[in-house]
């Protein structure tokens, strides 16, 4: 879930910045890279989130040997990322509007 979470809001934040949808999911990790590349507005952390949550999701997904690497710790981690990445980008495109 929070990769979903920063998945949608970077796709968000790309709509509405740059007036561009991005099909893949490689699109929109790229795009918004660049786009937030100089943002000081993001942190350093939160730049990495989109694919370091994307990994997450990939290894409870596909990689059942490796499942039990993500402890609910990870898990809990990662929403609250999450959470302070989506208030981020909303506050973001607030400032925008």
């Amino acid at each position: 879930m929070a990769y979903l979470a920063t998945f949608h809001a970077a796709q968000a934040m790309l709509m509405e910045v740059e007036g561009r949808r991005f099909k893949t999911h490689l699109g929109v990790h790229g795009a918004f890279a660049s786009l937030v590349k100089d943002d000081p507005r993001f942190t350093a952390e939160q730049k990495k989130l989109l694919g370091r949550t994307y990994e997450l999701k990939n290894t409870a997904d596909y990689e059942i040997e490796a499942v039990d690497e993500i402890t609910a710790e990870h898990a809990a981690d990662a929403l609250a990322a999450a959470r302070g990445f989506v208030a981020t980008v909303a506050t973001v495109l607030e400032a925008e509007s």
